[in-house]
């Protein structure tokens, strides 16, 4: 597969991520549109400017879609989704921190939505497909 045509398919993967559970537990799920956008918020997580780095994972997958075919294009965009991933994690466990009581790190984790994990794998491989040469 070259080098387009994975960066097409990472990105169209990060962006129907974006829509899957990121964080799950107790019958309920919320996805990252969700965490930015969703009513009310989840544990106070749409307060604040920094929120919108979330947004980092579909902007920055979007951005690689479109400038695919652009070989010159800069490399940030295939940064940005991994920055927004790393964001949400430290983001989420501080949240979490505050609401469990004794919360590990493998609590933390089965938190986790299977969304997430998608958006840190995908954005891991589009940053790794950027690297190699085609």
């Amino acid at each position: 597969m070259n080098k387009k045509t994975a960066t097409l398919i990472l990105g169209l993967i990060l962006v129907g991520a974006f829509f899957l559970p990121y964080v799950s537990g107790n019958g309920a799920s919320v996805s990252g549109f969700k965490l930015v956008f969703g009513k009310g918020g989840l544990f106070g997580m749409t307060k604040g400017m920094l929120t919108f780095l979330i947004l980092l994972i579909p902007l920055g997958a979007l951005a690689a879609i479109f400038l695919a075919n652009d070989s010159s294009y800069n490399g940030f965009v295939v940064w940005m989704p991994l920055i927004g991933v790393g964001y949400l994690a430290v983001r989420l466990y501080l949240e979490l921190d505050k609401i469990v009581d004794s919360l590990t790190v493998s609590r933390f984790i089965s938190a986790l939505g299977y969304g997430f994990w998608i958006s840190l794998a995908a954005s891991v491989l589009l940053l790794w497909n950027n690297s190699r040469d085609d």
